[in-house]
């Protein structure tokens, strides 16, 4: 990709460790690769172990030129014996200077922290939107409960956790009080590949986000049906799924609304950019939100943002100077603010120029290099610390590894 070597001067091997990637879309997934693409960029070799999920994926493969290592996931004793003997005998292939956790979702922070011990090297954990519990979003709680025997104690752990907001930091912290060392580093984004590059912005209104309740999809088509009745052409895309897509379409059916709004269901990164460079306006209308970079990603790729105001989404829209910032819950507050933007261009003109400067302060060139400092410090300072089993399943699998 042509960057120059700035920020890293010796060459550092990092074990990344996530619970899904590639060929799998996500939030987690898009941050790790991008952070990979950078690392590259930069003399850093990189490696990969994830969850083997679903079973018909390669326990190895070569993603990007990234070794791809996947395991299976790990709930009874004998699981996690099965996994500690593959690691022991992909050891070589694994081995790193520090270990990265990007997303602390069952089981794979634990497999991390066992890891780093063995080796001797540190281990962070990034905590991202849906890993801790927090508001009324199930689907998060109901994550945090799975894993909530071995992720809170491998968190007290690890040398350093970094969360995606300060929110985030702060909901944490209240889920694990005993975490040593905790700080706030935003996810970012490759800013050069949402430059707009469409003449013409086709989309009025554009949902890109998961259909689950707590993003709040069904008060956009509430407000939806608000706006015809003042534009009736007006043209709504929602791209995403989740459990709530049947309710929503129906719906939208029931408000009589369906010829203004189409579901495009999951798409990729690649389409996902191209919709946020032909939409004018994105809106985000979350009940609860970790941080939300897709706020930013609209920003950078010019399209206006109408966000709830809640959780972390200030910190990442830039607040009220960057976005259209509405109350959670309010479709019709919602409906007023797409009125007064539809009709006037030079508003939606005014909001893009504030939203692409704070889009700015998230391209990776500017965070990837704060993710690396913080290898560099935490190595540097590493001293060896001896693993503390917090149950006996856990020493059967920590003498297990050592075998």
């Amino acid at each position: 990709m042509g960057r120059a070597n700035t920020f890293c001067s010796k060459k550092m091997r990092v074990l990344l460790v996530t619970s899904l990637y590639s060929p799998h879309v996500g939030g987690v997934e898009t941050m790790t690769k991008e952070l990979i693409e950078h690392y590259i960029d930069h003399g850093i070799d990189s490696v990969m172990l994830t969850k083997k999920w679903p079973d018909n994926l390669p326990e190895h493969e070569k993603i990007e030129g990234i070794d791809v290592y996947r395991v299976k996931s790990a709930f009874t004793r004998q699981d996690f014996f099965k996994v500690v003997d593959w690691c022991k005998e992909n050891e070589a292939k694994l081995k790193a200077d520090i270990i990265h956790v990007i997303g602390a979702r069952r089981p794979m922070p634990f497999i991390a922290l066992l890891l780093a011990r063995k080796w001797n090297v540190p281990v962070v954990v990034t905590i991202a939107g849906g890993d801790i519990p927090h508001g009324t979003d199930e689907e998060t709680n109901q994550i945090w409960k799975q894993g909530v025997k071995i992720i809170p104690e491998a968190l007290k752990q690890v040398d350093c956790v970094t969360a995606v907001s300060e929110y985030i930091r702060n909901q944490t912290l209240q889920a694990v009080p005993d975490i040593k060392n905790i700080i706030t580093l935003y996810a970012g984004l490759n800013i050069e590949d949402f430059k707009h590059k469409n003449k013409k912005r086709s989309i009025d209104i554009l949902s890109l986000r998961r259909l689950v309740w707590s993003k709040g999809v069904d008060n956009l088509i509430y407000a939806t049906e608000k706006v015809v009745a003042k534009i009736p052409e007006i043209k709504v895309v929602i791209a995403g799924d989740g459990d709530q897509k049947d309710k929503l379409m129906e719906l939208t059916k029931q408000l009589g609304i369906i010829k203004n709004i189409s579901f495009l269901g999951n798409v990729g990164y690649v389409e996902a950019v191209k919709l946020l460079n032909l939409a004018k306006i994105t809106v985000v209308p979350s009940r609860t939100e970790g941080g939300g970079l897709v706020n930013v990603e609209a920003q950078a790729a010019g399209s206006v943002v109408i966000a709830t105001r809640v959780d972390g989404i200030l910190e990442y829209t830039g607040g009220e100077t960057g976005a259209v910032i509405i109350e959670k819950d309010s479709p019709k507050q919602l409906a007023e603010k797409i009125v007064e933007l539809i009709r006037s261009e030079d508003l939606r003109m005014s909001w893009t120029k504030r939203g692409k400067t704070n889009a700015e302060k998230f391209d990776w060139q500017i965070l990837a290099p704060k993710y690396v400092n913080l290898y560099k410090r935490i190595i540097k300072n590493h001293k060896k610390k001896n693993f503390v089993p917090w149950s006996g399943l856990v020493d059967s699998i920590w003498k297990r590894i050592n075998e």
